[in-house]
């Protein structure tokens, strides 16, 4: 598995408020607090190429080599932005009829083709035992499209009326039918690539708080059980789930992560919400529960400008909490000596 048993807490990898990145200094020393696997929030596909004949190797190269430096595994989501340049058709077009760049529409076959050749020729490059590439969907990886229907470009248009006339319209049966279909076809193809690494761990950061949020539609995060569904004919080794606002929602979340964690055995991971949640008891939480953390403590929203010892000794603190609980869990359910020569006879 490309999360021990005794990782009770990954990074969160973004840059400081400032715009820089954790230097090796920094890395060191959250390494050395114990936690092994950092999480790149997030690639950008322009940044590895524009025009798909140039690309820049250097961008993953550079950031892997700073992992390695650490003595960290990378977990990489793709992506956190796909390509703002190409033709305004291979986008999804908001009801206004503006295309939203930088997400490619889910019915518009050569954009999602591209797709799935870049997460392969990625896959193929980099994959290993210390780099795991998982689906990174929009918003940060917390929905599929936008939070408002964005199902009007041509090649939208065109799927619909293959079976139906008019225009889509997610609030009836047949429109919310036509959509929920289209985003596990969608999924499927990704994820489909995604599980043919050492492992086959399945990650994904689907909000499941977004699927009960009334003022939004049409994310795709309705249907998170129906994407799990499918997925099961992958034959994944597991399911990893992170949630990245997790406290914030209070007993709202608790019971619907609860009841996704077993019902799908899923490995839940959950917002610390920085050092300042290690130290206000959330990683205590994270722990009765069963669930590991994600934790950025010098994310964009503290204004946090380094990392500080407080933090290193917060993130100690958690991990070896975590450590002795999966020990103690461990040991209760491991027989005693005697019992085990009494069942033998």
């Amino acid at each position: 598995m490309f999360l021990r048993d005794d990782e009770g807490a990954i990074l969160m990898d973004c840059p400081l408020w400032t715009g820089r990145w954790y230097n090796d200094k920094e890395l060191a020393a959250i390494r050395d607090a114990g936690i092994e696997t950092m999480y790149w929030a997030n690639p950008v596909w322009n940044s590895f190429t524009t025009d798909g004949r140039v690309f820049n190797w250097k961008y993953f190269n550079e950031y892997l080599e700073r992992a390695r430096r650490a003595g960290m595994k990378a977990v990489i989501p793709l992506w956190g932005e796909q390509s703002t340049v190409m033709p305004s058709s291979w986008y999804a077009h908001d009801q206004g009829g503006k295309p939203i760049r930088g997400l490619f529409s889910p019915w518009h076959r050569e954009a999602q083709t591209l797709n799935l050749q870049y997460i392969q020729m990625l896959i193929d490059a980099y994959s290993s035992e210390d780099v795991l590439f998982v689906n990174g969907q929009a918003n940060g990886g917390e929905r599929v499209l936008a939070n408002s229907p964005a199902y009007y470009d041509q090649a939208a248009l065109a799927d619909w009326r293959r079976d139906h006339d008019g225009d889509p319209d997610h609030t009836t049966p047949e429109g919310e039918e036509w959509l929920r279909c289209s985003y596990i076809r969608l999924l499927h193809d990704q994820m489909a690539q995604f599980v043919d690494q050492p492992g086959r761990e399945l990650w994904y950061s689907l909000s499941r708080y977004k699927a009960i949020t009334k003022t939004i539609s049409c994310t795709g995060c309705e249907w998170i059980d129906d994407y799990l569904e499918d997925w099961q004919g992958l034959q994944p080794s597991r399911f990893v789930h992170i949630s990245f606002n997790y406290f914030p929602y209070g007993d709202t979340i608790v019971p619907i992560i609860e009841a996704e964690r077993q019902r799908w055995n899923v490995l839940e991971i959950v917002g610390a919400e920085y050092c300042e949640g290690l130290r206000d008891g959330n990683g205590q939480r994270a722990i009765e529960r069963g669930y590991r953390v994600i934790v950025g403590p010098c994310h964009t929203y503290t204004q946090h400008d380094r990392f500080e010892p407080w933090m290193a000794d917060e993130i100690r603190r958690h991990v070896d909490a975590w450590r002795t609980a999966r020990l103690l869990a461990t040991q209760a359910v491991q027989p005693a000596r005697g019992e085990t020569r009494e069942a033998k006879g």
